[in-house]
């Protein structure tokens, strides 16, 4: 039963349970006590991301009232208030995980998810499939550690070839201010579909997209590793040996605010090519670990 619960308060959010065989596909339903819990903590991550993107203002706002908040008195306050936004946020984990384990949906889902993290078969990976959830904790499909190029002459593997950007050379406030700014609002303002705003305002069309993409054109979600890291969130439409367009692969790159499952992938679908698409680190389930790196190339 702790293990259980430990499953499902580390575990992340389920979606949907997808159309198998004859049953049909549906919304997962959670109960009062995990909606509650999960309406908090998706309060607080939105305002922990706002307070992010706007730290520039925030600390230009505080600068002037550091002889209030800077006194033994004011951190006691801070120290104070910081304890109790704590305890409401655990206590509010605890309702979610709590609500998770009393819905046997969700159960059966931590499970496969669980055995899959430790054993990613073929098997474990098509039950793993019928839930659309959070893409963080899914085991990696593909990483490019087993990307091989062979040398045709001594059939020995060769490194690939990278074009890296080369540093500049500036002193050391500039490139603390540069890493200040990316890691803040300058990948937001880059990748305005990396804020939790965009992917709040289009998360009900994202789940719309996935099941269309999942359910009526039979896609192959799956998780990429590239070499800085980052998971890459696809979706992969295979249409080879079912139609005339079907052997050619069709690859969409979605703009900085796109997303493929409400993006260009509708095209080369209507036309029956094989479709691949991806969203941009940040986006949807892709994740985003080097910020600096992305927009210093």
């Amino acid at each position: 039963m702790i293990s259980a619960f430990f499953k499902c308060f580390f575990g992340p959010r389920l979606y949907r349970i997808y159309k198998i065989d004859d049953q049909a596909g549906r919304p997962y339903t959670d109960n009062l006590v995990e909606k509650v819990g999960d309406s908090v903590v998706k309060l607080m991550n939105f305002c922990y991301s706002f307070c992010k993107w706007t730290s520039p203002v925030l600390l230009f706002f505080f600068y002037g009232k550091v002889s209030i908040y800077f006194t033994t008195e004011g951190m006691i306050d801070l120290g104070r208030l910081g304890v109790r936004v704590g305890a409401f946020v655990l206590l509010a984990l605890f309702c979610r995980s709590l609500g998770r384990l009393m819905n046997t949906d969700y159960v059966t889902f931590i499970e496969i998810l669980s055995q899959a993290q430790t054993n990613n078969s073929h098997e474990l990976k098509t039950l793993l499939r019928h839930y659309d959830s959070g893409f963080g904790k899914w085991p990696v499909d593909y990483s490019w550690k087993e990307t091989y190029n062979f040398d045709k002459t001594e059939g020995k593997p060769v490194t690939s070839r990278l074009v890296k950007a080369q540093p500049i050379d500036d002193g050391f406030h500039l490139r603390l201010l540069s890493y200040i700014a990316a890691n803040t609002f300058g990948l937001r303002l880059a990748y305005p579909g990396y804020t939790d705003l965009i992917n709040l305002l289009t998360f009900n069309m994202l789940i719309q997209g996935r099941t269309n993409l999942v359910e009526d054109k039979k896609g192959y979600r799956a998780k990429l590793e590239a070499e800085d890291g980052n998971h890459i969130d696809t979706m992969f439409v295979d249409r080879r040996g079912t139609s005339d367009n079907g052997n050619t692969l069709v690859i969409c790159s979605e703009g900085n605010a796109g997303f493929y499952e409400i993006g260009s992938m509708v095209s080369p679908l209507d036309s029956n090519y094989s479709v691949l698409g991806w969203n941009h680190p940040g986006f949807a389930g892709s994740t985003v670990n080097t910020h600096y790196s992305i927009l210093h190339q």
